[in-house]
């Protein structure tokens, strides 16, 4: 039965609510964080709506069309140039030999049937040659005509005699410190004109499997022609083993029959081509430039041109095909063996529509490692969780410093009430809780009969005290007297009403009173004798 009591008991049913509920400071605690949590999370939504959580691909994105676009652009005006040059070069050598070998009574056909004129007639175009490669970008320039020194010896059907001249500087052509490297042709010509003959010099060109020599003469004797479509590119080495990727742009030398007797044209090394075509870095480590032969595969990188770091270069060079992006991915490329890159790529024209070589085709692309630029996106991601996450611990440890200053006075004056112990000096400075807590101590001593009223016996002692306050505290009892209320004096002395709540406590204090109503008894018992 007791316990039945005890479990109906409003009192005890009323705390024991109470001590369910949140505190005050939890309740704060919980709206301050709540109020941080939904701003970090206002900006993310924000940082999400408006790319930058994309930065890096985006930064990535932005470097790689300026890059792809400088670096094919420059590609596509070294070509062009290189072929004009090739096709005034064609025209000159042909109308300056057939005239030499004229003079010889010799038809430029039947050049193989003299192979003691050859050293004569090819020094003769060595001034043609010269001035023609100072006109371009390109790393070499080469004659090739269609006859042997000995047609005796056992390799005669594919050696050619012809000269081969290179730089080895990139792509300073026509610089006054222009330093010439001989390759091919007689050392002769090589000692008279001052020219470095490099170790793999030979005397006469290895034409056998050679599309650049091949290819131009069948093409020109297949069908009448203008020279500009005879023009080819390809990537292979003029040299007998190819120990390094070049792009070789070749002509057929006709004569004014139409006939071809040989090919002229210009090379660029893949080493000129790796420092002339290097993409500007910006901070990726993996980033190249490749041009090559296009299939329908893809870049064909085995015969291709690098441009950029040789590591990098390294990464694709022998992975066979560069597989071009497709519609799912439309900015990826894959290598064979499985690497990945984030690119743009374009197709570079060679060829005219009316080109007799129109069916090959080229293309460049720019490249930087997709595992690179994802590592940077995911560095972005990391730093603005870290971001988010400083924001939400400093919000909470705010939300605790805030909720314990806010609290604290007001669990103070809860104490106060609870033991009793209501007077000026327990007031809070907080209007609101001040006024509750002397409302209830009015409604207090009211319920239990308390009289505010002064003892008429001690009125003679108060005059006494009077005579102790400040002369501060004078004016204020003066204010008093004429029935203001304790805002009204604080107006009227230009200080705070705290300032006042102040100087009350210490007249109670002086007076023996117990509040401003005792103290106004006084007040209306000294008019009353006045």
């Amino acid at each position: 039965m007791g316990r039945f009591k005890k479990a109906i008991n409003p009192a005890g049913a009323l705390r024991s609510a109470a001590g369910r509920n949140l505190s005050m400071r939890a309740r704060l605690f919980t709206l301050l964080s709540a109020g941080v949590v939904l701003m970090a999370v206002a900006v993310v939504i924000t940082l999400v709506a408006t790319g930058l959580f994309r930065t890096g691909k985006e930064d990535a994105e932005k470097h790689m069309d300026k890059e792809f676009s400088n670096i094919y652009s420059e590609l596509n005006e070294q070509c062009g140039a290189a072929a004009v040059q090739l096709v005034n070069l064609s025209h000159n050598l042909s109308r300056s030999m057939e005239a030499n070998l004229s003079q010889k009574r010799i038809p430029p056909r039947a050049i193989q049937d003299h192979p003691d004129v050859l050293e004569e007639i090819i020094s003769n175009e060595l001034d043609l040659l010269e001035l023609a490669f100072e006109r371009t970008k390109c790393s070499g320039v080469f004659l090739v005509l269609d006859a042997t020194v000995n047609p005796a010896l056992p390799d005669a059907g594919h050696s050619r005699a012809g000269v081969y001249i290179n730089i080895i500087e990139p792509y300073v052509s026509g610089s006054p410190n222009m330093t010439y490297y001989y390759l091919r042709g007689f050392p002769k010509i090589a000692y008279n004109n001052g020219l470095l003959v490099q170790s793999k010099w030979e005397m006469e060109f290895d034409v056998e499997g050679r599309d650049y020599y091949h290819l131009p003469i069948e093409k020109s004797r297949e069908r009448s022609r203008q020279l500009p479509d005879l023009c080819y590119w390809g990537m292979e080495s003029l040299l007998t083993e190819r120990d390094e990727a070049m792009l070789v742009c070749s002509a057929p030398i006709l004569d004014s029959d139409g006939l071809p007797f040989g090919v002229c044209g210009f090379v660029i090394s893949g080493e000129n081509f790796m420092s002339a075509y290097a993409p500007d870095a910006g901070g990726y480590e993996d980033i190249l430039f490749v041009f090559g032969p296009l299939s329908a595969n893809g870049l064909d990188t085995l015969t291709a041109m690098f441009g950029g770091r040789r590591k990098a270069a390294g990464g694709a060079a022998g992975s066979g095909t560069l597989l071009l992006p497709s519609g799912e991915n439309p900015d990826v490329f894959k290598t064979a063996d499985g690497k990945e890159y984030y690119g743009r790529y374009g197709e570079v024209r060679l060829y005219s529509n009316d080109s007799v070589f129109a069916e090959l085709r080229y293309a460049g692309a720019l490249l930087v490692a997709k595992a690179e630029i994802d590592a940077a996106v995911k560095r972005a991601y990391i730093n603005l969780a870290l971001l988010c996450l400083a924001l939400i611990a400093f919000g909470v440890t705010l939300s605790v410093f805030i909720s314990k200053k806010f609290v604290a006075p007001i669990k103070s004056a809860l104490s106060i009430i609870r033991e009793d112990n209501i007077n000026e000096a327990a007031l809070t400075n907080i209007a609101e809780i001040d006024d509750l807590m002397l409302y209830l101590k009015e409604h207090d001593d009211k319920k239990r009969g308390r009289s505010s009223a002064a003892n008429p016996a001690d009125f003679g002692q108060f005059l006494e005290n009077l005579k102790t306050l400040t002369e501060t505290e004078q004016a204020v009892f003066t204010l008093y007297m004429k029935d203001m209320s304790a805002q009204s004096i604080a107006n009227e002395m230009f200080v705070s009403i705290n300032t006042i709540r102040y100087h009350n406590k210490n007249i109670y204090k002086k007076l023996g009173v117990s509040s401003l109503d005792a103290l106004r008894v006084y007040i209306s018992m000294m008019k009353e004798k006045a």
